[in-house]
């Protein structure tokens, strides 16, 4: 009989109902990711009566394995088939998993870490679910509009290709689809004493569902097309560099920022080529197409900012309204661009009377070419002119009521060739962006594009196979997996009844599992058609309910072109209705209240206030307190620092200006921001003649008008490079020395070297003794490794030179990763995080290069005083080194560290490794520790614990000891066979004295022959009258007798 605990916690008292327990399930799947369980409990004499309440925490464990931890949900009576009710009662629950229905959340995300964005939500609602965030995870995009967690989690898991389980101690696990191993092996092998599959269905294909061509939609453009899609956008005249911005925008996560490369740019989007499912789009329905724009902060001047369409015939028109007579629509025509406010412009589109395309431009019409094609659509853009004073504008929230939001062509020709074309359509009005139309997309057509592969089957109860989404290998050669291969769990019931047995078995476990990762509906759909209709449709009428958003009365979704206009003002109005928006122009103070402006805020009637979302300011001071909302980001204007609202204070979000505390290690550093050391050494290109190898000089060679230089022995030129400057001094040939002389060529491999012009003076006979040298070059070593990092790294060098260097300052730079150096001129070029400067090099046409190395191992540093964070070298010498942490390697008194000294402001200590102490001295007490602590120095003489002192001759011999025995008496032993001396030295007198009393004491006992030698000076004291207090053989002298 399998054992089995299950304990009810009913208000803080543990009831262990184990013994009661006459039936228990517990079940989990892939489609909620919420276990449930239900206990059947003997109730005889009503003896649990009322203990159980909903929300008592339920815990059960089988075979010593915790299955289930949760929640009570029911307590009922049991009625058995025949309706009759019985001394039994029904605990049902949930586990941990019954948070993802109790929670929703709403937030846009941009396109991030698939794995941030659940840890974001879980903060958001306050972590009801432990989580780690496992870091590398995909990046999507996603939009929460009172989305519950449960759907939140799934749709950003099947997104990112990953998939998640909630443990027993209420774990978030977040992990590669079909990657997390249970560990468990299924086997059905005929004869096999260890097979544990009870029963196995037969294996299935399912394909009447497969999809391979698809289409997604969301009704009207609605911010689609202006939420992070940067890279749909071109260039139609001009150059604009088009980039989503993340940071300023008014709707979503994300707008377009767009910088113009001259002062009259278009850009926008060509469909020619299949863009966002188009590659034409008719536009003939009418509408009002709107959208917002804001100009850079700290622009100057007028700007205009038109919108422009192309037909698919080339035919061209652009939409202007000048500001006079704008009504509420917006203008196109001389904006204010100092002005940093995000503006709403609306314009018609669509073949309607309104819409007459006018040969010349005029206000509140569109303009150009009259034969222009509403039916045939293949650019939409953006027409930009600005001064001297602007280059940038964010645009957002872009509204084309007419046109359709759909993904992009999204099929798989070979599931098409393998199984016909199988079209699928979804309407997903949530879907807030075009990057979340196409992955969705995506998604579906990976699900559905093939037949899932599953089977059901029933094992002797498993108790490593807790969780779904993970993965059991099985094996069953009978139904043609002959080796063990891994499935998915898709749905889990653990089984275990008192009352009847499966096979023999109490405890049994049954799976649904498929061969790769694939929707968990449709599972469900091949084994219950009807319960998954019902779960479709639920989570559709949800899914349009949340895509019910309040922004878009703004984005005025009504075809006829009317639209709710927004009131604007320095005070809000007094006729307000829930619901009701209002622009507030300026900061204003109602009371003890504060709003800050300019901001969109809408009446909320629930609160009985006007509420906003957050906002960028940009100001020379912090506005009044009490106004915040969190995650409003300011600009310090007069700092030039940015700032957000953390929901408690201004939190600074930006380096600039700011004094850095704290430690970074230098694991933390890119490589050329870390101390570095190296071992490369610079020098000159010189050659010298002397009197073993003299210089050959022919001033004018056979008349060449070159002059040539040859070395007499060896290749001393071997360094010198074509169009090197040279300086040549004490040359016979010459009444002074040459410079700015240049090489022409280099002869046998540097026997000799060629000038491009001649030398002064005539040829002499002489041998030459001069020094040739190189103005403009230096050479270098190099090393395997060269360059040592201070997190441990090192990167090799090659050795070489640098010819034709600049004349004045040059540095010498190595790259992370690069086994060769670099030589520039440009200071900007040899610092950063990836490059480190390792030689500062001065050229002149006269004389040498001068070379200072930097960063050399071995060089000195003299400082009056150094301060650092961290100071990392071979040796450091100074008349007072102030610190808080020294030690003689990285790491020591650390966990896994190496042996060594270490000592801070506590102590001094030695480690034999890790954090084992083997001795330390402790400023707090003056105490020093050795042994491990086993022998104390301090005020009070030597303690030894556990240990004896031992005495050895010059020969490390070990001569006698002085140990003191657990709970005996002290003991002192020579070694081996030698004797025992007591001496007083230059002293008269040896005392013995018991107790630490001052009073002689006498000795009584045998002397032992040939065993103990005592040799004993007696000393018989000389009185005047008997002794009083005499002990037995004392001895005295009368002097008075």
């Amino acid at each position: 009989m399998t054992n089995v605990v299950v304990v009810i916690d009913a208000a803080g008292d543990n009831h262990i109902v184990s013994d009661d327990v006459i039936d228990v399930d517990v079940q989990d799947n892939q489609l909620t990711h919420i276990g449930t369980c239900e206990l059947l409990i003997d109730n005889t004499a009503d003896k649990w009566g009322d203990d159980f309440e909903p929300n008592d925490t339920i815990s059960i464990t089988i075979g010593g394995a915790v299955m289930f931890v949760g929640f009570v949900d029911d307590v009922t009576p049991c009625l058995d088939k025949r309706g009759v009710l019985t001394n039994q009662m029904i605990v049902k629950g949930r586990n941990y998993g019954r948070y993802l229905t109790d929670y929703y959340y709403t937030k846009n995300y941009k396109d991030q870490a698939s794995g941030e964005i659940i840890d974001d939500i879980l903060s958001g609602v306050g972590d009801p679910l432990l989580y780690t965030d496992p870091g590398g995870t995909p990046n999507v995009k996603y939009n929460c509009q009172r989305t519950k967690l449960g759907d939140a989690f799934s749709q950003i898991a099947a997104l990112a290709g990953y998939d998640y389980y909630i443990d027993t101690a209420g774990r978030l696990h977040y992990f590669v689809a079909g990657a997390s191993d249970s560990g468990v092996d299924l086997k059905c092998i005929s004869g096999d004493v260890t097979s544990n599959l009870l029963s196995f269905e037969e294996y299935e294909e399912i394909g009447f569902d497969i999809k391979n061509k698809i289409e997604i939609h969301a009704g009207s453009v609605k911010d689609h097309w202006t939420e992070e899609t940067a890279a749909s956008y071109g260039n139609f005249i001009g150059v604009t560099a088009v980039t989503d911005e993340t940071t300023i925008y008014m709707y979503g996560a994300a707008s377009l920022k767009a910088v113009a490369a001259a002062n009259d740019v278009t850009f926008g989007m060509d469909f020619t080529g299949d863009l966002h499912g188009y590659t034409t789009i008719d536009m003939t329905r009418y509408g009002q197409a709107k959208v917002v724009f804001l100009p850079e902060t700290g622009s100057t001047g007028d700007f205009y900012f038109r919108p422009v369409l192309e037909d698919g015939g080339g035919n061209v028109i652009t939409f202007t309204r000048k500001a006079a007579g704008q009504g509420s629509k917006g203008f196109t025509e001389e904006y204010n661009a100092a002005l940093y406010k995000w503006r709403t412009l609306s314009f018609p589109i669509g073949d309607h009377a309104s819409t007459e395309v006018k040969a010349i431009q005029t206000s509140g019409w569109w303009h150009g070419d009259t034969a222009f094609d509403w039916s045939d659509v293949v650019k939409i853009g953006f027409q930009l002119k600005t001064g001297a004073g602007m280059d940038t504008i964010y645009i957002d929230a872009l509204y084309l009521p007419s046109i359709e939001a759909k993904c992009s062509t999204t099929e798989n020709p070979a599931s098409i060739a393998a199984y016909g074309t199988r079209m699928h359509s979804e309407f997903r009005k949530q879907l807030q962006s075009q990057k979340e139309l196409d992955d969705y997309a995506a998604k579906v057509l990976d699900h559905m594009k093939d037949p899932i592969q599953k089977f059901k089957a029933v094992a002797i109860g498993q108790i490593g196979t807790k969780y779904v989404s993970q993965t059991v290998d099985v094996r069953a050669p009978d139904y043609g997996i002959n080796a063990l291969t891994p499935y998915i769990i898709v749905t889990l019931h653990h089984s275990l009844h008192n009352s009847r047995t499966t096979r023999g078995w109490d405890y049994i476990t049954e799976y649904s599992l498929v061969a790769q990762d694939t929707d968990p509906n449709r599972v469900l759909r091949g084994d219950n058609y009807f319960q998954a209709y019902l779960l479709q449709q639920a989570r559709d009428r949800y899914e349009q309910q949340r895509a019910m958003m309040d922004d878009e009365y703004w984005l005025g979704e009504v075809m006829t072109g009317i639209t709710p206009q927004i009131q604007r003002g320095a005070t809000f109005p007094t006729d307000m209705n829930d619901g009701d928006e209002f622009f507030l122009t300026a900061d204003l103070t109602v009371g003890a209240n504060e709003y800050y402006g300019p901001a969109l805020y809408k009446y909320d009637a629930t609160v009985g206030d006007w509420i906003r979302n957050p906002i960028v300011m940009h100001r020379n001071a912090f506005p009044n307190a009490g106004g915040e909302v969190t995650y409003d980001t300011i600009h310090r204007i007069d700092l030039d620092i940015w700032y957000r609202w953390s929901g408690a204070a201004w939190v600074q979000i930006d380096f600039a200006a700011t004094t850095l505390t704290g430690t970074l290690s230098a694991t933390q550093l890119k490589k050329g921001i870390q101390p570095f050391d190296s071992t490369i050494f610079f020098y000159a290109i010189r050659a010298a003649a002397s009197d073993a190898v003299t210089f050959d000089i022919d001033v004018n060679d056979a008349g060449s008008g070159k002059t040539t230089i040859t070395a007499s022995a060896g290749t001393p030129f071997s360094n010198f490079s074509a169009g090197d400057k040279l300086i040549i001094q004490g040359c016979e040939d010459s009444d002074n020395n040459s410079t700015a002389k240049v090489v022409d060529s280099v002869g046998g491999g540097g026997a000799s070297i060629t000038l491009t012009n001649m030398l002064g003076g005539a040829d002499t006979a002489t041998d030459e003794t001069c020094i040739v040298s190189v103005s403009d070059a230096v050479r270098w070593t190099g090393g395997t490794p060269a360059i040592w990092y201070a997190d441990g790294g090192t990167d090799n060098i090659n050795a070489g030179s640098g010819h034709g260097i600049a004349a004045g300052g040059n540095w010498i730079y190595f790259t992370a990763g690069n086994a060769n150096l670099t030589v520039t001129n440009t200071y900007a070029n040899a610092v950063g995080d990836t490059v480190g400067i390792v030689c500062r090099v001065e050229v002149t046409a006269t004389q040498e290069p001068i070379i200072f190395p930097f960063y050399t191992r071995g060089q000195n540093l003299s400082l009056d005083a150094l301060a650092a964070g961290s100071v990392d070298t071979l040796v450091l010498t100074a008349d007072a080194i102030i610190g808080k942490d020294f030690r003689t390697a990285r790491n020591v008194g650390v966990a896994g560290g190496p042996a060594g000294i270490r000592f801070d402001a506590n102590e001094i200590a030695g480690y034999s490794g890790g954090v084992n102490k083997t001795f330390y001295l402790q400023s707090a007490d003056g105490k020093a520790y050795c042994g491990a602590g086993a022998v104390v120095l301090d005020a009070n003489g030597i303690t030894i614990d556990g240990q004896a002192i031992y005495f050895n001759d010059a020969g490390s011999v070990i001569r006698g000891w002085i140990i003191g025995w657990g709970g005996g008496a002290p003991y002192l032993q020579v070694g081996a066979a030698e004797d025992l001396w007591l001496t007083s030295g230059a002293g008269d007198d040896i005392y013995i004295l018991p107790g630490g009393g001052a009073t002689f004491t006498y000795m009584t006992g045998w002397v032992i022959p040939d065993k103990v030698d005592v040799q004993d000076n007696l000393r018989i004291p000389a009185v005047n009258a008997d002794p009083a207090a005499l002990a037995n053989g004392d001895l005295w002298l009368r002097t008075d007798l």
